[in-house]
């Protein structure tokens, strides 16, 4: 009997030490704040994001892999290459990819949801080559 309390001890404080020690970590991404009158230019907000993070590390550039970010062929290529969705803007190909809804997070560093904000609401806004 002596036994069975024991092994019914440290069973249970196994289980306690067990299911105690077990827990998810959770991270809450930063709340990104942009002035909804704010109007997004392909020019000044959305190519800069292209050029630090896709077409200098050599995968978005011509000859590489489709869309071409470079400067000067990024809106026609996005556009032609049907990467943008004006009707449905977070089912845009582009936006998917950077959200991490494709099979490789875009850009390869990982997601960043200022950049995700950005190119959202240029989507959102029209998608103009402003």
């Amino acid at each position: 009997m002596k036994k069975m309390k024991s092994f019914v001890f440290k069973i249970s404080f196994f289980l306690v030490l067990v299911l105690n020690s077990c827990y998810y970590d959770t991270y809450v991404l930063p709340e990104i704040n942009l002035d909804p009158s704010k109007i997004i230019t392909f020019t000044d907000d959305i190519q800069p994001i292209f050029d630090q993070n896709c077409s200098t590390v050599g995968c978005h550039q011509a000859g590489n892999i489709n869309p071409n970010l470079e400067a000067g062929s990024a809106y026609q290529s996005l556009i032609s290459g049907n990467f943008i969705d004006t009707d449905n803007p977070e089912n845009s190909e582009l936006y998917q990819w950077m959200s991490g809804n494709r099979s490789i997070t875009m850009p390869i560093s990982g997601i960043n949801e200022e950049f995700n904000i950005y190119v959202l609401t240029w989507i959102e806004q029209g998608a103009k080559n402003n």
